[in-house]
């Protein structure tokens, strides 16, 4: 799919396209593609959120207020204490009624992270721990979560390896569970004009994610670096692409296309059989 069409399908009116959420195979059947759309929709929910939680984490360990004073209390809406000794430890506290993180999402709780000799130690694998943690209306349960610095590529880029084996998206309206995983790679570009971390930075975003929906289908994505997710630090949402998506219970997979890098919006197309059905990458329900 071109990039021309991309933009197209997403100027399509939602009501006209999602009405149905579906196509006829032929003049006597009329085929849904529900499922897939649902399960679309939990993993772009999911890749959000934990792009945008890493982003928190990103800009502690490169915020010039925090590295020079050990407090910032204002890093996407959280109080971020970073604290000196036998282990560096870094805070990231929201209070327990919750606050808005700066990207019209709702954060409450606590996040903590050790490190031996700092946060940028080349294979030294950095866990997070997350306590009374609560997303938008969803509480997340984090299992594990460990961030590994592999270094610079090319002399210029931090590459990060990102590793989780289950992350349960615990949603309050009993709609269901978010379980995932992921194992991807954020391949950092900064702003050459700053030792300090800038609205211009970026990251590339490639490798696995996936999960089981609250409706209980599989799905998975296998992020090419060719074809990597694009996320910047000045704006909300996701960007780029194409990524594939693999289902357990359709006869059908899809592709996914955020806005291209040039364009902040607030939407995706996920394509079956060559039908767009473009949503909004977030709806706000707090």
């Amino acid at each position: 799919m071109s990039r021309s069409v991309v933009s197209f399908a997403l100027s399509i009116v939602f009501l006209s396209v999602l009405f149905f959420a579906s196509c006829e195979k032929d003049e006597n059947s009329y085929f849904s593609y529900n499922t897939g759309i649902d399960a679309t929709k939990d993993y772009v929910i999911g890749q959000q959120m934990m792009v945008l939680i890493l982003n928190t984490y990103f800009k502690s360990i490169s915020d010039s207020l925090l590295l020079n004073t050990g407090h910032n209390n204002n890093i996407d809406g959280a109080n971020v204490f970073l604290k000196s000794g036998v282990k560096d430890t870094l805070i990231i506290r929201y209070p327990w009624w919750g606050t808005d993180d700066g990207y019209d999402h709702y954060r409450a709780g606590d996040i903590k992270v050790c490190a031996n000799e700092g946060f940028l130690n080349p294979g030294a694998p950095y866990y997070l721990d997350f306590t009374n943690f609560m997303y938008d209306t969803a509480t997340l349960r984090v299992d594990s979560l460990n961030i590994i610095y592999l270094g610079k590529v090319n002399g210029q880029s931090d590459l990060f390896h990102i590793h989780s084996d289950s992350i349960f998206q615990i949603f309050a309206d009993t709609s269901g569970i978010n379980i995932f995983k992921m194992q991807q790679s954020f391949l950092k570009f900064e702003d050459p004009s700053s030792d300090y971390y800038t609205l211009d930075d970026k990251f590339e975003i490639s490798g696995l994610f996936g999960g089981i929906s609250r409706e209980g289908v599989s799905y998975n994505t296998d992020i090419s670096e060719e074809q990597a997710l694009l996320n910047q630090f000045n704006c909300s949402f996701l960007k780029q692409g194409p990524i594939p998506i693999l289902f357990s219970d359709t006869i059908y997979n899809g592709t996914i296309y955020f806005s291209e890098a040039d364009t902040c919006a607030n939407q995706y197309v996920v394509e079956f059989d060559g039908n767009p059905f473009p949503a909004p990458i977030y709806t706000k329900d707090w």
